[in-house]
Parts: structure tokens; C-alpha cells; sequence
């Protein structure tokens, strides 16, 4: 009887999860069914788990150049198992899964209940299918590291004028690109000002106080309403959806640790298993998988190693050549420098002080993770009397230009700091002061 009641919840909690996951707009849902033959590693439903994760995954990463619109399985398992690793997934058996969704059932499932945990997953989708009736802009803060196998970059350093030519030209696309974006977000400025400002004191909430784009296109054409209405009763179900689910969602976490306890029992059997027939037969025998386990991995390791080594020979070489050019640089300017050797040392080991310092400035300040953060653009007027009050994940324009250009001062004036610091003649002093050589960093 009490099993019967266990079963009847699980089902109820599966349920609850496909349910919601189709309300997301996830095409591949499978059957509660597919669930819990993954819980006993069943071959059947493989194929249906691997959809599901790509199906999840995709809007998350809808520019990764591993995305493909074809329904072949092995290019969404390889989709699947780059995002997983992106995200830290470290269980080795399911990389070693193969590509035709043959096995392996039990792996994605928990793969699948990882990524609840660990990204938030089905929040996550659940905020980027959200209805939003006001007018919104992302505040991008970091930047774009430069790509290390771009064409432009091979071609400089292949040698030749061409790969300059080439930059230059992309620098030319690049900022006329850049020019028109700025033209056309400067015109969508100023259309979206004119519809706050004709439709200032419209909005029911006196905190917003005019209308957006979406609710001036719901006035202007009436037929409208009910798509919108529509969607507003799709996005409430959905949210019903949640709510059952985030109730069920201890019971489901409990059936979780059953399964993961069914994995650890059947590797445990695998190992009795194996010393059981390496007893009878007197020879002991090493699981199969476990030596290719180990010899791939020693492979890695040994190709690791020796990728060290070169860099470590490589980096002394560098450092060897570089050192004796700065040692003969500095043997010509002793002969022009009138100082004794206390006023050489005190000036150097002061010099390498405020560099130091400077440079571990920039580094904590001015380093900082990148950040999408979306805002509701809202027409806020500044009187002498009243100053209107910023809500909680909002912010006004002038505060973050405020912001950015007191970075990008900061910044610049560090730059000059460090700069008129760092002259050569002073690098050259502070490289002879009590036999340590300063040796500039590597070009890459």
C-alpha cells in the first residue's frame, strides 16, 4: 500500500515537471514514463533525454556554433555535452556516452536534476518567456575579450602586409557598423521620449506615470487586447505550473537520492562482479573500462607534462635573452647616471612601490565581471522640491553615465600615472637593485 502511495506521487511530481517544461516552449518533452526508466538505466528513452537537454539548453546559448537546426541526434548529444562541460559538469561517464543515445539513461537524468540546481534552469527559462508590457534596455557592464582565432589575427601572425590591410578594413566595418547602431538607438531614443511625454499621466501606477509602447499599441488598435489577453492567461497557467511544481519539488529531489543510490549500487555490484570472476579464475583482471579510464587519462596527463616542460624551457630562453639585453642597456646608462649607490637603490625600491601599488589598483577596481541587467525605461523629471525615487532594479540613465565615465577617467589617469612612472631609464635603475633583474612581460 505504501508503495502505491509512492508511486502515485512520483508520477503526480513527473507530471508536474513535464507539465511546466511544455509550458516553457520545450518541443521534446517526454513522457513521465521516459523518468522512470532512467531511474533503472533503460535503453529505450536515451534519445528522448538527450532531446530534452538540448531542447533546454538551446535558449540559453542561441549563439553557440555548436546550435544546429537539423534533427541529428549526435550534433545536439555534442551540443549537450560542450554546455554541460561549460557549466563544470565534471561526472566522466557521461562524456563518454555515445553519440546515437544508445545508453546511458540514468547519466542524463542526473545530468538534468545538476542543471535544476546549479543554473536554475527552469527559472531561467521561465524569466526569458515572461510577458513585459514595459519598455526595457540591457545595461552591458565588461567587455569582450578579443578572440584568439580570428582571421585578422592569424593573418598578422602569419607575416605580410595583408593581415594589416585586413584589420584595417575590419576596423573601417567596425566603426560604420558602430555609427549606424549609435544612429538608430539615438532615433529609438527619441521616439520612445516622445511617447512618455504625449502619454505622461495616463498610467494608472503614479510611480511609472505614462504609458509604454506595448500599452499604446494596445489603445491604438483594440483587436489587439485579445492576443494580449490570451497571452497574459498563458503566463498565469504557467506560473500555476511553477507554483505545483516548486510544492512537489522536495518529493522529486527524494526520488533523486534513490536514484543516485541505484547508480552507486550497480557500480558496486560491477566491482563484486569483477573480483568475484578474478577469484575464480586465479588471475586478477582489471575492468576493461577502468584501464581505458586510466590509460586515456595517463595520455592526458603525460601530453600535459610535457606541454609544461616546453613552456617552462621556452619562458627561461625568453627569459635569459631578455635579461641580457636589459644588462647591457643598463651598463650604458650607469655610465651617464651621477648617483651613488644608496640615492640608486632608495630611488628604485621606491619606484617599484608605487608601481606595484598602482598596478594592484587597477586590477581590484577596475576589473570586473561582465553583467547583462535588464531595466525598465521610465520618464523620471528632477525639480528643485521633489526628487523622484529610484524603485528596487531600477536606475537612472544619468547615474550610469555618471558611472562609466568616472571609470573611464579613472582609468585614463592611472594610465598617465603609471605611464610617466614607468620610464625606461627608471626600469633599468630598479633592475640592478640588489642583483633582481626586471624583465617586461611577454608578448604573446
Amino acid at each position: 500500500m505504501m508503495q502505491r502511495e509512492a508511486n502515485v506521487k512520483l508520477k503526480e511530481v513527473i507530471f508536474s515537471l513535464c507539465k511546466l517544461v511544455a509550458g516553457l516552449g520545450v518541443e521534446a518533452v517526454p513522457s513521465p514514463e521516459t523518468f522512470r526508466r532512467g531511474k533503472f538505466n533503460r535503453r529505450d528513452g536515451t534519445a528522448d533525454l538527450w532531446k530534452l537537454l538540448y531542447s533546454l539548453l538551446k535558449p540559453l546559448h542561441p549563439d553557440c556554433p555548436c546550435v544546429s537546426n537539423k534533427a541529428d541526434l549526435a550534433l545536439q548529444v555534442d551540443f549537450v555535452k560542450s554546455v554541460l562541460l561549460h557549466y563544470g559538469y565534471g561526472v566522466q561517464e557521461l562524456y563518454q556516452l555515445p553519440a546515437d543515445g544508445s545508453e546511458g539513461s540514468r547519466e542524463l537524468l542526473l545530468a538534468l536534476s545538476w542543471l535544476f540546481h546549479k543554473i536554475n534552469l527552469l527559472e531561467q527559462l521561465l524569466y526569458k518567456t515572461r510577458l513585459s508590457l514595459g519598455d526595457e534596455t540591457t545595461l552591458s557592464l565588461g567587455g569582450t575579450p578579443l578572440v584568439e582565432d580570428s582571421p585578422g589575427l592569424s593573418a598578422v601572425r602569419e607575416g605580410g602586409g595583408g593581415g594589416a590591410r585586413y584589420l584595417e578594413w575590419l576596423q573601417g566595418q567596425l566603426r560604420f557598423h558602430w555609427r549606424a547602431l549609435h544612429a538608430a538607438q539615438e532615433e529609438k531614443a527619441a521616439l520612445l521620449y516622445k511617447i512618455h511625454t504625449y502619454t505622461k499621466g495616463c498610467h494608472s501606477d503614479p510611480s511609472i506615470s505614462h504609458l509604454s509602447v506595448a500599452e499604446t499599441r494596445l489603445i491604438k488598435g483594440p483587436r489587439q487586447q485579445s492576443r494580449m489577453l490570451m497571452l497574459l492567461e498563458s503566463e498565469i497557467t504557467l506560473l500555476e505550473s511553477y507554483l505545483e511544481w516548486k510544492r512537489l519539488e522536495p518529493l522529486y529531489w527524494r526520488w533523486m537520492e534513490s536514484v543516485l543510490d541505484a547508480k552507486l549500487a550497480d557500480d558496486s555490484q560491477e566491482v563484486l562482479n569483477a573480483d568475484t570472476v578474478a577469484m575464480a579464475s586465479g588471475v586478477k583482471r582489471k575492468d576493461k573500462d577502468s584501464c581505458q579510464r586510466n590509460q586515456s587519462m595517463k595520455r592526458e596527463v603525460d601530453q600535459l607534462s610535457k606541454e609544461l616542460l616546453e613552456l617552462k624551457w621556452g619562458l627561461q630562453r625568453e627569459a635569459s635573452t631578455k635579461r641580457a639585453s636589459w644588462c647591457k642597456r643598463v651598463e650604458h646608462k650607469e655610465q651617464d647616471i651621477p648617483l651613488n649607490p644608496e640615492e640608486f637603490g632608495a630611488i628604485a625600491l621606491k619606484l617599484h612601490d608605487r608601481v606595484g601599488q598602482k598596478l594592484s589598483a587597477l586590477r581590484c577596481n577596475n576589473v570586473k565581471p561582465a553583467t547583462n541587467t535588464t531595466y525598465r525605461l521610465l520618464l523620471q523629471e528632477t525639480t528643485k522640491q521633489k526628487t523622484l525615487p529610484v524603485h528596487s532594479g531600477e536606475t537612472e540613465a544619468s547615474q550610469v553615465i555618471k558611472e562609466l565615465k568616472g571609470r573611464e577617467s579613472d582609468l585614463l589617469s592611472e594610465l598617465i600615472k603609471l605611464r610617466s612612472d614607468c620610464k625606461d631609464e627608471m626600469l633599468e635603475m630598479m633592475a640592478r637593485v640588489d642583483g633582481i633583474i626586471f624583465i617586461p612581460p611577454l608578448k604573446r
